[in-house]
């Protein structure tokens, strides 16, 4: 199936200990054969065979050019699609989805920002209320986020507001409860430093809450994902560009709306490539990286 590239899987599993900071690392390495697969546990050695995925039919939820797609699930059977509709001005859209069995019944296409919209980013806060943060052209490119609720694939939209009033260049999010959610992002200053941040944002209605920026990169930031833990911790994953590629990890609490960040732990030396974070349950988190092991033939670890 490979001829000329080689690819590997790789995971890292992180247990955290009582104060969140990374005490054990358990790396899983998979191999896809046709439509087989197989896991290798470098601790216990066991092999375990992986059913193949069974895939319903492609359905079209946007019929001109589509950028920046991110989903996520809503309640049991709804998910939310949101995208840059890069064919109508870039505008960001977004549609609810509705799965029956093998089908999926969409919703209206909605417009939540009308101007061009970048470095989208989603979280669901509940089963039907959820939050986009992204980049806003049209407003000197600051960060921006708007919620929205959806009942019976319509989606009722709250108001854009400002997370942060400056160039974003980059955002994520997740949503630590209905009304709590932290938006991590990337901003540069004038000599051209990459700076990381987390900020919490509080809802009360029509009212919000800012909570102070904490930064968690201070320099040569490249990309980050953000994701919940527990309704208190959360996790980032980011990509240091200089001096050399490298993926860092560091875990947050919230108490109130104040983000406490433990101290940063390196999960890949040099040539690494971001790749997801995502929570296994409340101790336990598992990274997927790109690592390119070989240049000269193109050999990739993920």
């Amino acid at each position: 199936m490979f001829k000329r590239t080689r690819i590997f899987f790789g995971i890292c599993l992180l247990l955290l200990g009582s104060a969140g900071i990374p005490k054990f690392n358990f790396f899983i390495y998979a191999k896809t054969v046709h439509s087989k697969a197989s896991i290798h546990s470098t601790k216990s050695g066991q092999r375990t065979y992986i059913p193949p995925i069974s895939y319903g039919p492609e359905f079209y939820f946007n019929d001109i050019k589509t950028e920046d797609v991110h989903s996520i699930p809503l309640s049991k059977d709804y998910f939310l699609i949101a995208f840059q509709d890069d064919g109508n001005d870039e505008k960001g859209a977004a549609v609810v989805g509705h799965v029956s069995g093998k089908d999926i019944v969409w919703g209206e296409k909605t417009i939540f920002n009308g101007s061009p919209t970048y470095h989208l980013s989603a979280a669901p806060l509940s089963s039907q209320k959820f939050v986009i943060a992204y980049q806003d052209f049209n407003r000197a490119k600051n960060g921006v986020f708007i919620t929205g609720t959806s009942t019976d694939g319509q989606i009722v939209w709250g108001n854009e507001l400002f997370f942060k009033r400056q160039f974003v260049n980059f955002t994520d999010v997740t949503g630590l409860s209905e009304n709590l959610f932290i938006v991590a992002y990337q901003y540069t200053l004038d000599n051209n430093t990459y700076i990381g941040a987390v900020r919490s944002v509080q809802l009360n209605g029509q009212n919000i809450s800012l909570g102070d920026e904490v930064i968690f990169a201070d320099d040569g930031l490249d990309v980050m994902q953000i994701k919940k833990i527990t309704d208190s911790t959360f996790v980032l994953l980011f990509e240091h560009e200089f001096p050399d590629d490298r993926i860092f990890l560091r875990i947050g609490q919230v108490k109130g709306q104040n983000i406490t960040l433990a101290f940063e732990s390196t999960i890949i030396e040099p040539d690494a490539f971001m790749g997801a974070v995502a929570a296994v349950n409340d101790t336990s988190i598992v990274v997927a990286y790109n690592r390119r092991a070989d240049q000269s033939i193109q050999d990739y670890r993920i």
